[in-house]
């Protein structure tokens, strides 16, 4: 057994050696150290036809996204790609806005001067929509889940850390609510509806003090609130095309004063005794202008949305999203999300009577523009909304 592993060793030993020795024969023995035995020479390291592949480019993160913040050649910008459960023009820095995620409540700024985007709260608030910020930016209310297991959310941002201190008003307001806002005052106001009546109510965001405002003898009220407890007020029944609806002031001492104003449909924006409203006739939605000091009505180029509009600091003017000659199914289709629109941006001249097409936001944008929650800047110099479509924010600079 012994011989015979001796015998196996000698012949391999042989026949490497007789491998390396025709090798060098064939070969040469290398010339540097930067000949490579493994390659045994059968390829020459500069043969032009051997291309070796590049090393591979380093993989970076995709960037976050950028705020397109309006430029000088680009007046319409998209500020966020998240989808947004409310926001806030600063009075208090016309270069900022705040918005809050829907669905996670986080709260980020956006500074419209660099485009910088910061989170402001990471707090979440669960399923969180509907969110009003006061006007300095320190105070939120949101609503929190849906259904029965709805909460309504009183929030105060920290000033030293990125969190949002919440506190349930459930048990404070004892009912539900509706159609709320936050006054400059930083009042919640907000309604509240019976089986046959509905009233308007201010709960004080620093001492959390109620009052009542006004009642009215009809449940399905749409209140349109002034910017405190104290201003006028306006209420209208719950639009529908099929159904006439009727239109009050509410005085200080908190009584209503029916206006001449009616139609099936009803819709309606104020500010400073001007109103506008749309109503249902002969197949068209239709826009009008009432000045209620001198009883006066004259017809609108523009059906006028309220949730689609604003007055400017001159209440002469007032910008609006919208297409003249509104000629579907309104206000029911759109309320109820059946009909969409694509928007333009319009100057609305109420005493001349005439509106003048500002942007056509999806030939400018490439996209279809369902503007909602249309507001203005504190210096008037922007104007920002949202697109019902998927509840991203907006900016036009004018």
């Amino acid at each position: 057994m012994k011989k015979q592993y001796f015998i196996i060793a000698g012949v391999i030993v042989i026949t490497l050696l007789l491998a390396i020795w025709g090798y060098l024969m064939i070969f040469g023995t290398p010339q540097s150290a930067d000949d490579i035995f493994t390659d045994f020479g059968f390829i020459p390291a500069d043969d032009p036809t051997i291309s070796t592949p590049p090393p591979p480019e380093p993989v970076t993160p995709e960037p976050e996204p950028v705020v397109d913040v309006p430029q000088e050649r680009a007046q319409l910008a998209q500020l966020t790609t998240r989808a947004v459960a409310g926001y806030r023009s600063l009075a208090t820095a016309s270069n900022t806005i705040y918005y809050a995620e829907l669905g996670t409540g986080h709260i980020y700024s956006i500074d419209l001067e660099t485009g910088e985007e910061s989170e402001v709260s990471k707090t979440t608030i669960p399923q969180a929509h509907d969110v009003h910020f006061s006007l300095d930016g320190a105070t939120i209310v949101a609503r929190s889940r849906y259904g029965i297991s709805s909460d309504v959310i009183l929030g105060r941002i920290s000033s030293t850390t990125p969190e949002v201190e919440t506190t349930s008003l459930n048990q404070i307001l004892n009912t539900t609510i509706s159609d709320y806002t936050v006054s400059e005052n930083n009042e919640l106001l907000y309604v509240v509806r019976g089986e046959s009546s509905a009233s308007g109510s201010s709960l004080d965001l620093e001492t959390l003090r109620q009052q009542t405002l006004f009642t009215v003898p009809f449940s399905s009220a749409v209140v349109h609130w002034g910017s405190t407890a104290t201003a006028d007020h306006y209420v209208s029944t719950r639009p529908a095309k099929e159904l006439p609806g009727t239109l009050y002031r509410v005085l200080e001492n908190g009584n209503l004063e029916l206006l001449d104003i009616r139609g099936n449909g009803l819709t309606a924006l104020f500010a400073e005794n001007i109103v506008l409203y749309n109503t249902f006739n002969n197949g068209v939605y239709e826009g009008y202008i009432y000045d209620p000091n001198i009883d006066v009505t004259i017809q609108s180029p523009l059906a006028a949305l309220p949730e689609k509009c604003s007055f400017t600091i001159n209440p002469q003017f007032v910008i609006c999203g919208g297409i003249s000659g509104y000629s579907s199914n309104l206000p029911n289709d759109w309320y109820q999300g059946v009909t969409k629109f694509s928007d333009s941006l319009w100057q609305l001249n109420i005493i001349a009577g005439n509106a003048i097409e500002i942007i056509n936001l999806e030939n400018t944008s490439g996209r279809s523009i369902d503007v909602i929650d249309l507001t203005l800047s504190s210096n008037a110099e922007s104007t920002y909304f949202m697109n019902k479509n998927d509840n991203t924010l907006w900016a036009y600079v004018f």
